[in-house]
C-alpha cells in the first residue's frame, strides 16, 4: 500500500533524504549501518525504479554504498546535471577514544553508461572491491580497473593504528586475498595506495 522496505543485507538503512529523477526513478541518500544496533554507520544512496522496486543496476540491492575507512557521517547528496551524484558528509576516527579526529568527506558516485565523466577524474583509479565484508577469514581484494592499471600496495591497519599485513598488487594482476583469521574481532582498515599518492580506504569488520 504505497509502502517500499530495502533490504541492506539485513542491516539498519536510515533515508535522509529524496530526489525525484525525471524518468520516474527515486533517489534516497542514506545512513547505512554495519551492525543491527545502529553503529558504524557508511554514507549511501539507493535508487529506485518508477516501480517501486530496488534498481539492481545502480548497486547490489539498489543500495550504493561510499566508504571512507571511518565512521562515515551522511549529511546530504546532490543529482549533477550530468547523471553523476555527490555525496557528503562527515568521516570520525575514532581509534583514539581520548582524541576523536573530524574529517569533511565528500564523494561523486558515476554509473557507467549513466554520465559524462568529469575531466578531472583519473583515468586509472577505478576503485577497489573488499569482499566478504564484515569477515572471519579470507578476505579478497580485487582491483576494479583494467588490467594495466598501476601496481599498488595494500595494507591492512588495526585501531591502533599499526599496519599488520602487507600485500601488493602487481601490474595486471586483478586480486589477491588477505588472511585475517589470526586476528582479534573489531574494526580494521584496508588501505590501498598508488606511488602518485592516489589512496582508498575501506573499513574492514572482523567478526
Amino acid at each position: 500500500t504505497g509502502k517500499l522496505r530495502i533490504d541492506n543485507n539485513g542491516l539498519p538503512l536510515r533515508g535522509k533524504k529524496i530526489i525525484l529523477m525525471k524518468d520516474g526513478r527515486i533517489l534516497v541518500g542514506c545512513a547505512s549501518y554495519l551492525t543491527s544496533s545502529g553503529k558504524d554507520q557508511n554514507m549511501a544512496v539507493a535508487r529506485i525504479l518508477p516501480n517501486g522496486r530496488p534498481d539492481t543496476a545502480f548497486a547490489l540491492g539498489g543500495v550504493f554504498t561510499v566508504d571512507f575507512g571511518y565512521d562515515d557521517w551522511y549529511e546530504d547528496f546532490a543529482l549533477q546535471s550530468n547523471g553523476g551524484i555527490l555525496i557528503g558528509g562527515t568521516s570520525v576516527d575514532e581509534s583514539d577514544s581520548r582524541n576523536w579526529k573530524y574529517y569533511r568527506a565528500f564523494a561523486r558516485i558515476v554509473v557507467d553508461g549513466e554520465h559524462t565523466p568529469p575531466p578531472d577524474t583519473p583515468a586509472q583509479w577505478q576503485g577497489f572491491e573488499v569482499f566478504p565484508n564484515p569477515a572471519s577469514g579470507i578476505v579478497y581484494i580485487r582491483r576494479g580497473a583494467a588490467g594495466n592499471a598501476a601496481a599498488v600496495s595494500i595494507e591492512l591497519i588495526n585501531v591502533n593504528g599499526q599496519v599488520i599485513q602487507h600485500k601488493t598488487l602487481a601490474r595486471d594482476q586483478w586480486l589477491t586475498s588477505m588472511d585475517t583469521k589470526s586476528y582479534p574481532p573489531g574494526i580494521y582498515i584496508i588501505r590501498i595506495s598508488e606511488q602518485d599518492g592516489l589512496e582508498q580506504r575501506v573499513k574492514l569488520i572482523l567478526k
